[in-house]
């Protein structure tokens, strides 16, 4: 039997990798600038190695309430003033103690610290194991296991690192406070989202956006299903009951990947030694959405275990399931200008209403075998799958009512003589999915060293199978009709015909499939070991990585017009009816078209519709684009204790980027594929030091260099004429630019936490960044302009473009603290309250005023208030975000902001027994809207409405 690999199998993908990576490896000698700064910085890291003949002191730590051990546990051997941190399998090292007999003292928020004398003879040393006692952890009768038990574990994590860290932590049940990842992660200090029909999708850390974070999975880069060759890391795709943990990093090691200009965001999930006596846990619920009046189901369920009798392999799986059936509406006013047409006043040219019916289901599934053969060597296999899946019924109707005369104007009225509406309707599914494998290992070696690697794939897909769009519009001057701006969202009142649906003759039908797509390569290998510097201890580390990353968008159109006289809505059987109560009542949407009526009278009637090539090859092509993108990195950095309770960490990473790209010109109706890409290297020093006064305070600096990649669509060299169907003559050019410079960001953190008793924290972050090279959007108007050798009366050009320099600027504060010094019951209450103030600005191409940075909000709020006692738990939380810059336009007067938001939610829940607890979370309940608006508040742009939400059910623990 033989064996062969196709082009296309995965496999021989793999291999191309590999061949790549080998490439990479033989760096040709006028690249070997690349590598000389970390061939120094090694040599130095490795005259610093100690080599004395000492032993190894290792322990583990575990909570007596749980069984679990504990991640971020601090040891400390008083006499040598050394202090080590347990890592996920509550495990800690001391490498090169000399033969004594020390004080070791263990701490962890909310346990009781312990102390032992521990005697070290001659290697090897002992292993010790330690138990801790809840500190205050149970209050009445019940243990609680809730947002405080998760709060602790987060504090303890972020007070035992050396740099900036933020934790969110779901409970001993495996339960996160809120219900999707980017939804939980926007209680963190600094930290916004962006929505998605309600729901928190994208995370922007301070103000930066999300396509400038670096998500992990397990520390796997992942391929993203983003949308438009987008490269953020849509948060709401992974399940939140498959996550143990959130970990944001705000000022990145140089042993992180560098393109984190915001910030580095590692969803981890559970590990089967992390309670080696095993788990099962799981939440049966259902979703209620007020607006539509329908419940949907959810589920999950996760275990984990040791196998054999020397508990040497583990195993954890977990399946999760999420339907979400909800409506929501909402108004845009599109295109405010102000011109002869608009009697000299800011009007919107044209008013959009949409009426949606949504059903997003979530499949979630991740499978780890973990080996330990012996002591100090661990591997460990992973598997993940996550699949979004949203299928949207979307009615809407545009209405250009500024057409013909205007008359009867005032400062908030008028009258139009003519208007012109379209009628639509998308039937649109799509279905996200990341999949991602890897293989891990972590091994003792050279007595005191340790060796980590890791190898994974991913891929990242977005497909479309189906998105059909079909639009019947009226006459250009079919709609006399009068308008209001005095409220938030513009009446506008048509006269009767408007409602009538013979008056909108068919116009077009869009069939379209996409396929987006990001495969991820990655292999990485780290070591770290043991140095002594001056008499004082510490460890370095070195490591490279390499990530390839292929990515494409491939979108299909087939564009029918009609043939002969167009029918109308009219039709037998094409009108559906009318949304009851539109907006509230504010207005009237009109007649809706009934898809399947349209689909069938399609099929029915072929004859009465004209296949549109041109169109449809223009569709198809101008937004394809093929990338390749590798990276080679390697850094070096050392840790030192400097005297007592100073640690300094300092070192390097240097990245070297490969990319190319393929897309189509466009000119005059030809396309042609064409090429382009660069190649270049950043260097990319780090500073970390921190100061622990006391056991409860700690204080941090970060000097740290990070760099981001322009999105894949805008570095495409993509280009495409098209002219106004509205006005002839008009012409626009929308360009990509693989050109782009990657933004280069040098940052500046400084930090002072306090550790209160009981999961509390008073803290204070102060950072600076100065950002060179941001990318926006630069769109010119042009007349009696030569471009290409053509001319034209007006021309619109519009192209991405490194703007010079950006500043971001802010503080954030962040106060918690549960009320046990009180008298019972109310020794049960607590609160958290986080606020980021942010000042930014950027300079753009020909404009002279400054604008805020990209999606930064000047200021973000979170409040919440808790209580646990008695097996209950409650809580209601505040979440705010200021206004942000969403769309750049050509003066102030036309950028796009989207509008601040503040958002309540609550939940309650009783633990009925030991391992069953009932709860009930309600979301958005003040109907917090979502709007944007052009150049000041009063020009409301997209106005969507939602209803209050609720899921309800039972968490169990087998």
């Amino acid at each position: 039997m033989s064996s062969s690999l196709s082009p296309g199998s995965a496999p021989a993908n793999l291999l191309v990798r590999l061949r790549r990576l080998a490439a990479f490896a033989l760096i040709a000698p006028e690249r070997a600038r690349v590598v000389r700064p970390l061939a120094a910085a090694l040599a130095i890291a490795g005259a610093t190695a100690a080599t004395a003949d000492a032993a190894t002191l290792t322990g583990r730590v575990r909570g007596e309430d749980s069984g679990a051990f504990l991640l971020g546990a601090t040891a400390r051997l008083r006499e040598l003033n050394r202090t080590a941190v347990s890592n996920s399998s509550g495990e800690f090292t001391f490498a090169d103690v000399p033969a004594g007999t020390y004080t070791l003292e263990i701490g962890f928020l909310g346990y009781r610290d312990r102390t032992q004398s521990v005697t070290v003879a001659e290697p090897p040393a002992p292993r010790l194991e330690f138990t801790l006692a809840p500190d205050a952890l149970t209050l009445g009768p019940m243990v609680v296991e809730g947002t405080r038990e998760g709060q602790l574990r987060a504090l303890q994590q972020k007070r035992s690192a050396t740099n900036i860290v933020d934790v969110v932590s779901a409970d001993a049940v495996g339960k996160f406070p809120d219900g999707n990842a980017a939804e939980a992660l926007r209680r963190v200090p600094g930290i916004s989202v962006e929505v998605d029909q309600d729901e928190g999708r994208y995370v922007v850390v301070r103000g930066i956006d999300s396509a400038l974070n670096t998500v992990t999975l397990n520390n796997q880069l992942v391929g993203t299903p983003s949308e438009g060759g987008n490269r953020g890391v849509a948060m709401d795709s992974v399940p939140a009951e498959l996550i143990a943990r959130l970990e944001v990093t705000k000022a990145v090691t140089p042993d992180m990947d560098a393109n984190a200009i915001g910030g580095s965001i590692n969803i981890v999930t559970q590990s089967a030694f992390d309670r080696p006596e095993g788990f099962v846990y799981g939440s049966v619920s259902g979703f209620y959405d007020s607006f539509s009046e329908r419940t949907s189901p959810n589920g999950s369920l996760t275990f984990g275990r040791l196998l054999g009798d020397d508990g040497k392999w583990g195993v954890v799986g977990a399946v999760s399931y999420s339907l979400k059936d909800f409506k929501s509406q909402t108004v845009n006013q599109r295109s405010w200008a102000n011109n002869e047409d608009t009697g000299g006043l800011w009007l919107p040219l044209s008013q959009q209403s949409y009426d949606y019916d949504i059903e997003r289901e979530r499949i979630g599934a991740n499978v780890a075998l973990q080996f330990r053969p012996a002591a100090g060597h661990e591997l460990a296999l992973r598997v993940n799958h996550n699949e979004f899946t949203d299928e949207e019924d979307r009615q809407s109707v545009e209405f250009e009512y500024v057409r013909g005369d205007l008359t009867e104007q005032t400062a908030t009225s008028g009258a139009n003589s003519a208007g012109r509406a379209n009628r639509q309707f998308r039937d649109y599914n799509q279905t996200g999915t990341i999949d991602a494998a890897s293989l891990e290992g972590k091994h003792e070696v050279a007595g005191d060293g340790t060796l980590s690697w890791q190898v994974g794939a991913s891929r990242g897909e977005r497909e479309v199978p189906l998105r059909n769009d079909w639009e019947f519009r009226s006459s250009a001057s079919a709609f006399p009709n009068t308008y209001d701006l005095s409220g938030d969202v513009v009446v506008i009142t048509p006269v009767a015909a408007y409602y009538d649906p013979a008056q909108y003759p068919f116009r077009r039908v869009r069939f379209r499939n996409d396929v987006e797509r990001e495969d991820v390569y990655s292999a990485q290998v780290d070591f770290q070991r043991p140095l002594e510097l001056a008499g004082r201890g510490g460890h370095w580390k070195t490591g490279a990585k390499f990530v390839s990353r292929e990515k494409e968008d491939d979108r299909n159109n087939r564009n029918y017009e009609p043939e002969g006289t167009a029918f109308t809505l009219a039709e037998p059987g094409l009108a559906g009816p009318e949304p009851d109560n539109y907006f509230n009542g504010l207005f009237r949407f009109g007649p809706t078209l009934d898809v399947a009526a349209t689909e069938a009278f399609f099929a029915a009637h072929p004859e009465r519709f004209r296949f549109n090539e041109s169109g449809s090859l223009s569709d198809s092509l101008s937004s394809d684009f093929d990338a390749t993108e590798d990276v080679l990195a390697g850094y070096a950095l050392a840790s030192v204790d400097l005297a007592r309770a100073w640690t300094l960490l300092a070192g390097v990473r240097i990245e070297y980027t490969d990319t190319t790209y393929d897309a189509y010109e466009q000119f005059e109706g030809v396309f042609s594929r064409v090429a382009g890409g660069r190649d270049y290297t950043n260097i990319l020093p780090g500073l970390h030091l921190v100061w622990r006064p006391t056991p409860r305070a700690v204080v941090r600096f970060a000097w740290t260099n990070t760099l981001g990649r322009p999105n894949y669509a805008d570095l495409a060299p993509r280009r495409a004429y098209e002219e106004s169907e509205d006005f002839p003559g008009v012409f626009s050019l929308s360009t990509g630019n693989p050109d782009l410079e990657p933004y280069e960001s040098m940052n500046f953190d400084l930090s002072a936490e306090y550790y209160l008793k009981n999961a509390g924290i008073l803290s204070m972050g102060l950072f600076h960044k100065l950002i060179d090279n941001p990318v926006y959007q630069n769109t010119v108007l042009q007349t009696d302009v030569t471009f290409d050798g053509r001319e034209f009366d007006t021309l619109v050009t519009s192209r991405p473009e490194n703007a010079d320099r950006g500043r971001v600027t802010g503080v954030e504060l962040n106060y918690q603290q549960f009320f046990t010094f009180l008298p019972s019951p109310f020794d049960g209450f607590g609160f958290n309250v986080n606020y980021t103030l942010t000042d930014s600005s950027a300079t753009l191409f020909e404009r002279s005023d400054k604008l805020p940075f990209f999606k930064q909000a000047d200021s973000i709020a979170n409040f919440a208030v808790f209580y646990e006692k008695y097996g209950w738990e409650a809580r209601v939380a505040y979440s705010y975000n200021d206004d942000y810059l969403s769309d750049v336009g050509g003066d102030p007067e036309t950028d796009i902001y989207t509008r601040g938001r503040g958002v309540i939610d609550a939940k309650v829940s009783y633990r009925v027994t030991p391992r069953l607890k009932l709860f009930a979370e309600f979301l958005n309940l003040d109907e917090e809207p979502l709007r944007e608006f052009t150049g000041v508040r009063q020009r409301e742009n997209d106005f969507e409405i939602y209803e209050w939400k609720a899921r309800f059910g039972a968490n169990f623990n087998l």
